[in-house]
This record gives structure tokens, sequence and C-alpha cells, in this order.
């Protein structure tokens, strides 16, 4: 069983797809490669280096992004997605992709800084495997530990889909963001006056 991990989204500044390279490249020099599908979607200032990526390891494809109403299909083929952030960027951003993986109901795969908010919460949620941002070794083994899962006990794959989607359906609802802006204004009114 091939792995298949997605990566969907803008292919900018906040996509460390160095690190990525250098996984793929330990993964290929361990014999391992050809047990993952690697799917690159998106566009942006680093496509030419996706473009590399996809030439140099016949694991990696390339694609265009998809129209909107298409987005579920490509979400919903994998196993995992990639969540890949430089080190650069902690305490900076929180990808909106992680949201829309959880809805989806797939792990994630992250590559993202040490410490960050985000990776608590995808390790406290059990939402998938966290890498270190900058470490390719580390990704590496996220991978393969991902692969080990499916292939030894896909439930365990299943499970942290799960987790991803229950809150994603029960705490980012429209009532339930209302709620929170409404609550973080009167905090910000409070603290005016």
């Amino acid at each position: 069983t091939r792995l298949i991990v997605h990566y969907a989204g803008n292919l900018g500044l906040a996509c460390d797809l160095t690190t990525l390279g250098g996984a793929l490249e330990i993964l290929q020099h361990s014999g391992q490669l050809d047990s993952f599908s690697i799917v690159i979607r998106g566009e942006g200032i680093k496509v030419h280096q996706a473009q590399d990526l996809a030439h140099r390891y016949p694991q990696v494809q390339l694609h265009k992004r998809l129209p909107l109403n298409q987005v579920g299909l490509s979400m919903g083929y994998c196993h995992a997605h990639f969540v890949l952030m430089p080190k650069e960027l902690l305490g900076c951003v929180c990808p909106s992709k992680v949201i829309s993986i959880m809805a989806y109901g797939r792990p994630m795969i992250t590559c993202m800084p040490a410490g960050s908010s985000l990776e608590h919460f995808i390790l406290e949620r059990q939402l998938g495997y966290v890498s270190r941002a900058g470490d390719p070794q580390s990704l590496a083994a996220a991978m393969l530990a991902c692969l080990h899962d499916l292939r030894v006990s896909p439930q365990i794959l299943r499970d942290m889909g799960l987790n991803g989607w229950r809150y994603a359906r029960y705490e980012w609802t429209r009532q339930h963001a209302s709620a929170r802006y409404r609550d973080l204004l009167k905090v910000a009114i409070v603290d005016v006056n």
C-alpha cells in the first residue's frame, strides 16, 4: 500500500518545500520513497521549486488548483495532508488549511516550528504527525510513522481524521464563531473603559 499525501494551497513564503525536498531525498536514499505518492496542488512563487521536486522524483505530482466546487474531490481521496510551515513563521501565521483538512476527516503530517500553538493543538487533539520545520529527517520520520500506521493499523489514521472532523463540525460552526467574536468584543469594550 502506498501512502498518498496531499499538499494543497499557496506555494508561497509560508510553504516549506525545502524541508519536504530534503525528506524526499532521505526517503529515496533509504529505498522507501516508492511507498509514497505525493500530490502538490497549487500555485505561487515557489511553483518552480515544486516543479523541480516533481521532475526529480516520479513519486511527486504537481497540479494546478482546482475550481472551488471540485476541492472536495482532492481533499478526500488521500490518506493524509501536508501542512508545511517554515521555522521563520513561528507565531506569525496559522494555516487556514488546517481547518479544511479537519473538516474532510483526514490526518495531517505537519512540518512546523517547535513550540508553536498549532503543534500543541495537533498533538493534544491527536490530529496527525508532527515534525520540526527545517528538519528533513524529522519530516521523513513523520511520513514513515504515518505509512507504518496505514499498513499496520489504519484505524489510527481514521481516528485522527475523525478527531479533526468532530472538532471542525462542533467547534467551528457559525454559532461558535459568532459567540467567540461577541465575547472578544465584550472584553475589548471592558478594556477600553
